[in-house]
């Protein structure tokens, strides 16, 4: 770290020695000085330490900032039931709270509770229906739902709002996701003219694949070979999104033999 920061980490921590032992909580009262030490070690990302401060609070001196607090402290250490439990309880003293809300959406996308957090999605869209990112969330959150048309309403709302590859992408995955592949491929041709991913190529190769079109798949996959710098794909190429794949049919042969397939072109470009 900087010599400043050390510095004003050590003073920090020294006046937090000092306040503890100068009997000052005589005159601030038993928890003022809890929320002090916690919101210092909560500065310097002392996850663990702040929340061992804010546990100790009084449940009466435990507003809808201290339980965001505490959310927070517990989704930084992977402790997530109690991250959304903590902001569960900052939205029912503070249910405007647009943070908690947000921080409440990613906790349960995290959990894989993906319909809890389509609920705290749903409710900052209320407050800000035409933001773009809270769209592509909720339509996130729907294809992971199984909700298409609720995935394709907020998705095309956000491509209206404000088109980008971004809102092309989720289209496009949705597309391919819902089974809709003439769609998926119009918008998998725009993203893939303006600096795609490998992810994009992968994706668009499934695409291709699925539509018919082998040797434009194989076409597409060989980017993800040139990204990847390996020269070849190995066995769990496609162990990413077997499920996409086995939804349409694809068996276990088909995608050994694509692979193959992949393999025997690579080997030609060398």
């Amino acid at each position: 770290a900087r010599f400043g920061d050390f510095l004003g980490c050590f003073f920090g921590k020294l006046a937090v020695r000092t306040f503890k032992d100068n009997g000052m909580r005589k005159t601030f009262g038993r928890d003022q000085p809890r929320k002090l030490f916690a919101d210092f070690c909560f500065s310097e990302h002392s996850w663990q330490e702040a929340m061992g401060y804010l546990d100790k609070l009084a449940e009466e001196e435990r507003d809808a900032e201290v339980y965001e607090k505490m959310g927070f402290c517990c989704y930084q250490m992977d402790s997530n039931a109690e991250a959304a439990e903590y902001f569960e309880r900052a939205l029912m003293l503070r249910p405007e709270s647009q943070w908690a809300l947000r921080q409440l959406a990613k906790t349960y996308s995290r959990m894989g509770k993906h319909n809890k957090a389509l609920e705290a999605l749903k409710e900052l869209e209320k407050a800000d229906p035409d933001n773009v990112n809270i769209l592509l969330q909720i339509g996130e959150c729907c294809i992971l739902c199984k909700l298409p048309d609720m995935a394709f309403e907020k998705l095309f709302k956000a491509d209206y709002l404000s088109s980008s590859q971004r809102t092309q992408r989720a289209l496009a995955w949705c597309s391919l996701s819902f089974h809709k592949l003439e769609q998926a491929e119009k918008y998998y041709s725009q993203v893939l003219a303006d600096s795609p991913t490998s992810a994009d190529w992968y994706n668009a190769g499934h695409c291709a694949w699925l539509s018919g079109n082998r040797m434009l798949a194989v076409e597409r996959y060989l980017h993800v070979v040139d990204a990847e710098g390996a020269g070849f794909v190995q066995d769990d190429f496609f162990d990413e999104d077997r499920a996409l794949l086995s939804g349409y049919g694809v068996s276990n042969d088909e995608l050994n033999f694509m692979r193959d397939t992949i393999n025997r072109e690579a080997i030609k470009r060398k």
